[in-house]
């Protein structure tokens, strides 16, 4: 019960005003102790950044509950949507993308401590299970069928590898073509259409919604590598060197670093295992994929 229920009456006593001041004093000190605090927080995990001061507050107090945090992580981490844990521990296992791919750690994550120290350990996991599928993926592409050797690795992996085997086998195509070997280009240029029409004939069967999408994306970025070596052959380029090639983006293992690169023209960047999950590159549908392959 209160002894007044009219706000006018309550609030216009002399006493109040000093009272509601002394109060918002106060609460701008919080608010800055707060501030202060959250911010040794996002210094201490930059990701935390994205996040707004709401959510990042929800994130610190179940710090102990690795499974309530990882409602947060699809803010946090580019694809990342939830973790697998071991059987009654804070151990994760596996983290699954938003598009519903899973994918193995390369070593398990131990989800305890501070929640800005496990989530650190989770990134370092996260891009250290890339590179190993990765360089997995790199090795093993000769030892079977394409088409058999994308359905064993992540969708960010099959392409990568994809992609570092294409400017390793354009690089060898040139040198053959120093070599004195005059329909190097075009002999891969016919390999190149071989291979865009095996997928395609795996995709008119059936396979599940993720094993669809890799084939389509790897398919998508196919025809780009394909015409990119249509067009080289048309313009009758003859050394690996030329512009037309090295303002490709081209991606490459260095076998002494154990590490990718992506160069182009003549800068070169470190590939950064930011987990992609299986995502289209294009918005291509299946009819238009279809008819550009066989053009």
């Amino acid at each position: 019960m209160y002894l007044t229920n009219n706000v006018v009456e309550a609030t216009n006593q002399s006493e109040i005003f000093a009272q509601l001041e002394h109060l918002q004093k106060e609460l701008a000190l919080c608010e800055k102790a707060l501030a202060e605090y959250l911010e040794t927080k996002r210094i201490a995990f930059p990701r935390f950044y994205f996040v707004s001061s709401v959510d990042l507050l929800d994130v610190l107090s179940n710090g102990n509950e690795p499974e309530l945090v990882t409602r947060h992580l699809a803010k946090l981490f580019d694809s990342m949507a939830k973790l697998e844990f071991k059987p009654n521990t804070n151990i994760a296992s596996s983290m699954i993308a938003k598009d519903g791919e899973v994918v193995k750690f390369d070593k398990e994550c131990n989800c305890t401590g501070a929640v800005e120290s496990w989530l650190g350990r989770l990134e370092a996991t996260m891009r250290s299970t890339v590179r190993y599928y990765l360089a997995d993926s790199i090795v093993s592409y000769e030892h079977k069928p394409r088409e058999l050797w994308i359905q064993e690795y992540p969708a960010q992996c099959a392409l990568g590898g994809s992609q570092i085997w294409w400017t390793t086998e354009v690089n060898a195509a040139f040198a053959r073509l120093e070599d004195g070997f005059e329909n190097a280009l075009k002999d891969y240029h016919r390999k190149q259409v071989n291979q865009l029409n095996t997928l395609i004939s795996l995709l008119i069967g059936n396979m599940s919604r993720g094993d669809r999408q890799k084939i389509m994306t790897i398919c998508t970025i196919d025809v780009h590598c394909r015409d990119v070596v249509g067009k080289l052959i048309q313009m009758r380029v003859d050394s690996a060197q030329a512009f037309q090639w090295q303002s490709q983006l081209r991606h490459r293992w260095d076998n002494e670093l154990e590490d990718c690169f992506c160069n182009i023209c003549d800068a070169q960047f470190r590939y950064w295992y930011e987990y992609l999950g299986n995502t289209p590159r294009y918005e291509d549908n299946f009819e238009t994929l279809i008819h550009i392959s066989f053009m």
